[in-house]
């Protein structure tokens, strides 16, 4: 009710049109009532005049170039006209500028979410490598306390093992000695195949939960580019970009897709994307799993790298994620796939690495119980 106050040319009968068509449509219908109403305003002006002066005629030094009134009522009617005119130009151009507006913000966001997947699977495989390279030296810290510990005790025993043990009245001394060196060399194994277990496991459970959180962060990813609004989406206008000629190798690669198979699938009605299910990650190459293929084989050949056995490994995938097909979504899961294939290459060879160290070790006190067991040898022959 104020609204029709405020406003004359507004009638209380008038309602709004269910569908008011395009916009240009839309703004024609709005120019044609404004058009008709101002007519019936100007016919009733110069109904009431009764034969008096117009005060404000174009010209007059209190009127400007615009605001003054017409001698007649057909000039008044031209100047309305022309005046809604330019109203309508305004407002088309006022159109034709937010839509260049919308589409470049809509561009930009576009460009800006093929950085995201880097930024979240690169975090997620720093996360796990930091929390895994803490735990395992907070694991291996222990064990250089109590390596340094066994090695001097094995020292001391080395220097003990004097050639006047070899006399027969001695034998008592020899065999305490021989026995503590036994105890030493025992914890020293066990200890060492203790810490070889812990720091694999901790490679394990920090490449299981890396692969969990890719798993989830690219669902959700995807699931985010679905939900993002992409040029695509938005209605053709005049002003879109014409796409230029195809080149040759781009015809090339899409008689390749098409005669492989690969080509994209028809989009439906309605949608701007076709669907897609992109292929989940490879499950058998993280975890306990591939740890206890790579030490089984390793034991098994010492030249064998565990490159060599994460080829031969199964290669059953996860579940499939199905979302729109756009560059957004393959730029996701190409970078997906090339964390994640740097991890996987650094996760292995940090335990064949971790192995190795500690097999080392291992064959090392082998080597000195071989050695000290001669030594006595030779004693008690002497």
């Amino acid at each position: 009710g104020d609204v029709v106050v405020r406003f004359g040319l507004l009638d209380a009968e008038d309602k709004a049109d269910a569908d008011p068509g395009t916009f240009s449509e839309a703004a024609e219908g709005i120019r044609a009532r404004q058009s008709a109403a101002l007519k019936k305003l100007v016919e009733t002006y110069f109904e009431t005049l009764n034969g008096r002066e117009i005060t404000r005629r174009q010209g007059d030094p209190a009127c400007t170039v615009e605001r003054y009134i017409p001698a007649t009522a057909v000039e008044f009617d031209e100047k309305n006209e022309a005046r809604l005119v330019e109203l309508a130009e305004q407002t088309h151009q006022t159109l034709r500028s937010k839509t260049r507006y919308l589409r470049s913000l809509v561009a930009r966001m576009s460009t800006a979410m093929d950085k995201v997947p880097a930024a979240l699977f690169m975090n997620i495989s720093d996360r796990a490598r930091r929390r895994a390279r803490s735990n395992r030296k907070a694991v291996e810290a222990t064990f250089v306390d109590e390596m340094e510990v066994w090695r001097a005790e094995r020292d001391t025993h080395n220097s003990m093992l004097k050639p006047s043990l070899g006399n027969s009245n001695a034998r008592a001394e020899l065999d305490a000695l021989c026995a503590s060196e036994k105890i030493r060399l025992d914890r020293a194994l066990e200890r060492t195949r203790e810490t070889l277990e812990a720091s694999l496991i901790v490679e394990a459970a920090e490449s299981w939960e890396m692969l969990f959180e890719m798993s989830h962060g690219t669902a959700a990813l995807l699931a985010l580019l679905d939900a993002v609004v992409q040029p695509a989406d938005l209605l053709p206008t005049d002003e879109d970009v014409i796409a230029s000629r195809k080149t040759l190798l781009t015809l090339l690669r899409e008689q390749a897709k098409n005669a492989s198979g690969a080509a994209k699938p028809l989009v439906a009605e309605g949608k701007a994307f076709p669907v897609r299910e992109w292929r989940g990650l490879r499950m058998g190459e993280l975890g306990p799993g591939a740890i206890l293929a790579v030490v089984e084989q390793i034991e098994k050949d010492a030249s064998t790298t565990a490159k060599q056995v994460v080829a031969q490994l199964s290669e059953e995938l996860g579940p499939a994620i199905t979302s729109n097909d756009t560059a957004n979504h393959e730029t996701a899961i190409k970078i997906r796939d090339r964390v994640y294939n740097q991890f996987r290459l650094s996760f292995i060879t940090q335990a064949e690495r971790t192995l190795r160290h500690y097999k080392a070790i291992e064959r090392e006190e082998q080597r000195w119980r071989l050695n000290w067991n001669s030594l006595v040898e030779s004693l008690k022959d002497s």
